[in-house]
């Protein structure tokens, strides 16, 4: 009676929640979820590109501008509603393919910066020619008057004056001989990664008036 009893018992729990007859149930890693869905990040080495070998390099008289790019990762996109986890960076997506955009700026001597596209379709850098973004653009030594002094005569006043012009960046010392009515030179220094004058010096020496 008893054991009658018990499987009465069990047959009307079975049929009261259904009995499940597929296969055993398997735990499904998060990698292959990525791989099956496309779900994860496509990642960019790092890298150490040349402006001027790219095309991305402004007056830059022959010095290249070496930019050390970061090692970066875009998202990739899902066939799905279910959107990726944010990027770390700006990023622009469409139906199958994840652009992260980088900015990498110019190295000592140069203004500007570059952008550098990471993208999942082929996982890796974007190959652009020239390089986005405004580029690099050498530094230089921008142009100043120094006005030595008034000089006055019996014909005329006028004032005595040197120029000394634009120059790259790191050029060093630069001479300029003085004006008429004097001798000696003005020199001023244009250092490395500098846009002004250092170290400027007038030895401009006025010559004397010869009476006749």
């Amino acid at each position: 009676m008893g054991a009658r009893h018990a499987a009465g018992a069990a047959a009307a729990s079975a049929g009261a929640v259904g009995v499940y007859n597929g296969s055993a149930m398997a735990c499904v890693s998060l990698s292959r979820l990525q791989h099956d869905y496309g779900y994860g990040y496509s990642h960019c080495p790092a890298e150490v590109i040349g402006a001027l070998r790219n095309q991305a390099c402004r007056q830059c008289a022959g010095k290249e501008a070496l930019l050390h790019v970061p090692r970066t990762q875009t998202p990739k996109i899902l066939p799905t509603p279910t959107q990726p986890p944010m990027a770390t960076t700006t990023t622009t997506s469409t139906t199958s393919v994840s652009v992260t955009s980088v900015r990498v700026d110019c190295p000592v001597g140069f203004n500007g910066y570059v952008l550098r596209s990471c993208g999942s379709k082929d996982a890796g850098w974007i190959n652009e020619m020239p390089l986005k973004g405004p580029g690099c653009t050498r530094k230089r030594c921008t142009p100043i008057i120094l006005i030595l002094d008034t000089v006055s005569s019996s014909n005329s006043n006028s004032n005595s004056s040197v120029m000394l012009a634009s120059a790259l960046e790191g050029s060093g010392r630069m001479l300029v001989p003085c004006p008429n009515g004097y001798r000696g030179n003005v020199s001023a220094v244009c250092a490395p990664d500098a846009e002004r004058w250092s170290d400027v010096r007038n030895e401009c020496e006025r010559e004397p008036e010869h009476a006749f």
